[in-house]
């Protein structure tokens, strides 16, 4: 009689364990989907979020962005020789990429059709109007600069800024994760 109680009891454990091993998980999964701000995940990008992504084809009228990743390097004044170094990083940052350098476009951004960069290969030249200018900094999030870099998704959304100092592997590997995850651009 008392290995039938034993086995009975080993077998009740047995299935309290099995209903354990099924059921934690899921009511572990329910109770972060429902209270996910109560938890503070770290995240993995290096660029600020901006919330909600702002439609970069109703701002800038005058060009048209092709169907590809795009990355906006802004400046307010004419670019320097700092500058013109930053633009040459972010062009071999886009060689880094290897296979996947023709997804992305580099563009510079300036207000002043003077401005011409040239030791940067791979760029090319926006000019922003002053209304577009000032259309992007209102839709921009509060302390946001407009002399800083960009990412622009391949609909044209605005999703992420970067300083203008910024290391560019730090956005390369922005870039990485991004473009294997994408299936569009």
């Amino acid at each position: 009689m008392e290995t039938r109680t034993h086995t009975s009891k080993h077998r009740r454990l047995i299935m309290v364990g099995l209903w354990l091993l099924f059921a934690v998980p899921v009511i572990a999964a329910w109770l972060i989907y429902y209270n996910y701000d109560k938890f503070h995940f770290g995240t993995t990008n290096y660029g600020t979020l901006i919330e909600p992504p702002v439609d970069l084809q109703t701002l800038v009228k005058q060009q048209s962005l092709s169907h590809k990743w795009h990355l906006l390097f802004s400046d307010n004044a004419c670019c320097d020789a700092t500058c013109q170094q930053h633009l040459e990083q972010f062009s071999q940052m886009r060689i880094a990429l290897g296979k996947d350098r023709d997804r992305l476009d580099l563009h510079y951004v300036s207000a002043n059709n003077s401005c011409k960069i040239t030791q940067a290969r791979d760029f090319h030249q926006l000019v922003l109007t002053e209304t577009e200018r000032a259309g992007l900094q209102q839709v921009l999030p509060s302390g946001a600069q407009t002399n800083q870099v960009y990412l622009v998704d391949p609909q044209g959304y605005l999703f992420m800024l970067y300083a203008q100092d910024t290391d560019p592997m730090n956005v390369l590997k922005d870039l990485k994760i991004l473009l294997r995850a994408s299936q569009i651009g």
